[in-house]
């Protein structure tokens, strides 16, 4: 039995390598390895760039939907949006809806609409209802129930009249309906005082039963309720697709506690309900993200409606439609499908604007403000143009459409509001390529598919390159992965920490505290990340570099792996980062479920002497430590040091992570409360030298565990008593836990994987990665990693005659 090895080399194996080099080369040892998930998708678009934007640099391409934590609440300051879509939209008047609602039994609600006058004119016999909507021979009960005291001669209370649409404003009244279709309007208004308090209601209808509601966002809804039955009528709201009756859903300021921007209903549970719609994101039943897993995370989804408290039948949808109307914190946007064409296929995209008062520059409100994807398309290039119609994006067809092709903004366009926006596209790997890689040198994302019969059966992790050296390579991972909507593999500048666009290369979403760190939910390297050293500090591109990889073979488990970065100087082979990324359903079998968690672990192997910035509290030159972590996991309040677990999952816990069980707030970033196990030789040692767990490893040698004394009074033949040679033991160590500080252990690694002490001479004697150590003609193994002292004391006691230490190794014979 062996494993499966194979060697890498960066570039060929010639110096003078570069970042994308070493990306590639990880890329080709995943492919190897079968590590990349999914299917290849050729020509996704990922982001619009505005008109006059750049592709790869700065910050005008970027349209941010909800700065990736809060979805739904769009970001408005791209101001060179505005330079596309035609002159900002005039802001629509606000109106007042109104309803009298009745039951039918327990089985429904009954809505009849009202109108009330803001104005009239005797003189061309109109009446004034603004944006009534009303279409001619609409029928309409003047005063119903002669309720209201006040008159308008000639009409008679509780009588049905007819309507003659005019304009959007403006109606006529008819005596009958043959009279509205032929023009023939009720003459000679005269009015009482509060005119404009008498309602015309529209008759009951039992196609009104549970009747869907549409409003603009910034109108108003009067509910008056006649409701004969038992429980109350309520408003509620969610973050899925229902509408039913529950406390945790009604629109109140127990439910929506800090959102003080929101216009909260009044009366709710009473007979008189009103709702002045301001500050609620529009009714949206779409997920923002393509590839969202179920129950996880803020996805977009808005949906309002009223229901009765006690009767399950009485509910309904309210629709909260996007408007140019008074401010209303939240901007609006309109949906609009592209449509297939060819092998490209259809798109779909969000066109938002600027609300009111809060455009970039000010003069831009109602200005588009960003166009956003929210589906995964296929086939398309880069700058494919085609034309969105102003009619499906709040605006006039001609005047207000936006032309998508090759970017273009002149001092012409700019002054026209007509720019050209361009589209970019990403490709989607699996196979032979990573999910995502960075054109750049950057960033790239492996998908790990675990098991895809499992609700978090995949896990992504980034690898990000530094922007300050070139022998970094920092690690992170997330039950999810969005490109939309950001530069991705196109961005070639610095994405750091709070510098405005560190989402811009992709991101992990889901539950804040459960799948992401609030705002450390991207690739990001430096002090406070999880990194690895790949080449050495001084000139690392003067030098070849290489990746080996070694993967268990069937029947042991052929998902794991370990993967080494080598670099090879002065013809010496030099190890550095060494990790494994846990795949498939084995790992954690014993534990846990991805049904209900997600396996974002890795484990790290490195030498007491550690490169790069793997731990290093004390030094160990005869040691090889593993630490299981999960990368790029920041402890609860970035803390340099464990903190104690809040009494529920925040906002910087990564609850659902299926090693949160063990790893709960530990703190990796410094590799303090790493759950890091250390074995150490132990031939010629002290087994308590470190303030660190320390694994003995049990050793037997016939030649020195024998009694030593010279006595004279002592038998010669009780002088040189020893342990019986049958209990010699230096074989090697198999079936390693990954820590044995995690109980129960997750995971094991494969009997071909092992530790093995080695004590020999000449004491100048070195492992190297490559190096091969013979058990028997039948079992042989190769070095990955080699902790050892040279030129040592050993149990020889003949000074610089051993080369002493711990070898990690894997069986290739």
């Amino acid at each position: 039995m062996a494993i499966f090895k194979s060697v890498i080399n960066v570039n060929n194996g010639n110096t003078g390598w570069t970042k994308q080099d070493v990306l590639d080369a990880l890329e080709t040892a995943f492919a190897q390895l079968g590590f990349n998930g999914g299917s290849p998708v050729i020509g996704s678009p990922v982001v619009f760039v505005a008109p006059g934007g750049s592709i790869t640099t700065g910050t005008a391409a970027r349209y941010s939907a909800g700065d990736n934590t809060n979805p739904g609440f769009p970001y408005y300051g791209q101001s060179q949006f505005r330079f596309c879509g035609g002159p900002p939209i005039v802001d629509k008047p606000t109106i007042t809806r109104s309803f009298y609602v009745t039951n039918n039994g327990t089985s429904s609600y009954n809505f009849a609409e009202q109108w009330f006058l803001d104005g009239y004119s005797s003189s061309n016999d109109t009446l004034t209802i603004t944006s009534h909507n009303l279409a001619t021979g609409t029928p309409l009960i003047f005063n119903p129930g002669g309720l209201v005291s006040a008159t308008i001669s000639p009409l008679v209370n509780d009588t049905t009249y007819y309507v003659i649409n005019v304009d959007s404003n403006t109606i006529k009244l008819a005596s009958t309906l043959n009279d509205a279709n032929n023009g023939t309007a009720i003459p000679g208004w005269s009015v009482s005082s509060s005119w404009n308090t008498i309602p015309f209601r529209r008759p009951a209808n039992n196609l009104y039963d549970n009747y869907q509601i549409d409003v603009e966002n910034g109108d108003t809804l009067k509910f008056e309720v006649n409701d004969t039955g038992s429980g109350q009528f309520f408003l509620v709201g969610s973050h899925t697709t229902s509408t039913s009756y529950s406390t945790n859903y009604v629109l109140s300021t127990t439910n929506y506690e800090g959102e003080s921007w929101k216009e909260f209903p009044t009366g709710q549970g009473t007979t008189n309900v009103s709702w002045q719609v301001r500050g609620w994101p529009q009714t949206e039943d779409e997920n923002q993200y393509p590839d969202y897993i179920p129950g996880t995370g803020l996805t977009g989804i808005h949906s309002y409606g009223y229901a009765n408290s006690v009767n399950p039948a009485m509910k309904g949808v309210i629709r909260i439609l996007p408007s140019t109307k008074a401010y209303t914190s939240h901007a609006p946007y309109w949906k609009y499908t592209v449509p297939a064409s060819g092998s490209r296929s259809q798109l779909k995209i969000k066109v938002h604007r600027c609300p009111t008062g809060l455009g970039s520059p000010s003069s831009a409100s109602r200005a588009v403000s960003g166009i956003e994807i929210y589906s995964k398309g296929s086939g398309w290039g880069t700058d494919e143009a085609f034309v969105i119609p102003g009619s499906a994006i709040g605006g006039v067809n001609g005047t207000n459409d936006i032309s998508v092709g090759v970017n273009s903004l002149t001092t012409a366009q700019a002054t026209a509001f007509n720019g050209v926006c361009n589209l970019l596209v990403t490709n989607y790997g699996g196979g032979s390529t990573m999910y995502q890689k960075s054109l750049h040198g950057k960033f790239a994302v492996l998908k790990n598919i675990n098991d895809s019969t499992k609700t978090f059966g995949t896990t992504y992790y980034s690898f990000r390159t530094s922007e300050d050296n070139s022998h970094e390579l920092s690690i992170s991972s997330g039950p999810m992965w969005n490109a939309l909507n950001r530069r991705g593999v196109n961005a070639n500048y610095n994405v750091q920490v709070y510098s405005g666009q560190q989402f811009d290369y992709g991101y992990f979403t889901g539950d804040n505290g459960l799948d992401m760190q609030l705002g450390w939910n991207y690739p990001y390297y430096g002090s406070n990340a999880f990194s690895i050293s790949y080449a050495q500090t001084s000139t690392p591109t003067a030098y070849p570099l290489a990746i080996r990889i070694y993967k268990a073979q069937a029947p042991q488990d052929s998902n794991y792996a370990v993967i080494q970065f080598t670099q090879t100087v002065n013809g010496v082979i030099n190890p550095h980062g060494a990790f494994s990324i846990h795949r498939g359903p084995g790992v954690g079998a014993n534990v846990w479920d991805l049904n209900h968690v997600w396996n974002g672990g890795l484990t790290e192997y490195y030498t007491g002497i550690s490169p790069g910035i793997a731990p290093d509290e004390g030094s160990y030159p005869r040691a090889i430590s593993m630490s299981h972590i999960v990368p790029g996991y920041r402890a609860h309040n970035s803390q340099a040091s464990p903190q104690a677990e809040p009494a529920t999952a925040d906002g910087l816990s990564l609850a659902r992570e299926a090693n949160y069980g063990y790893l709960r707030n530990q703190y990796h970033s410094y590799g303090a409360g790493d759950p890091r196990v250390t074995y150490e030789c132990n031939i010629d040692t002290s087994n308590n030298t470190y303030n660190e767990p320390i694994s003995v490893m049990y050793y037997r040698n016939s030649d020195y565990d024998a009694k030593k004394d010279s006595h004279l009074s002592v038998n010669k033949s009780e002088r040189n008593k020893k342990v019986s040679p049958a209990q010699n033991f230096y074989k090697p160590i198999k079936g390693i836990p990954i820590s044995n500080q995690l109980i129960p252990c997750p995971y094991y690694l494969p009997d071909d994987f092992i530790l093995l002490q080695v004590s020999t001479s000449p004491g100048a004697t070195m492992f190297r990665p490559g190096d091969t150590v013979t058990i028997s003609s039948s079992e042989v193994y190769e070095i990955i990693i080699g902790a050892y002292d040279t030129l040592s004391n050993g149990l020889d006691d003949i000074a610089g005659n051993s080369s002493m230490g711990m070898l990690f190794c894997a069986r290739v014979v």
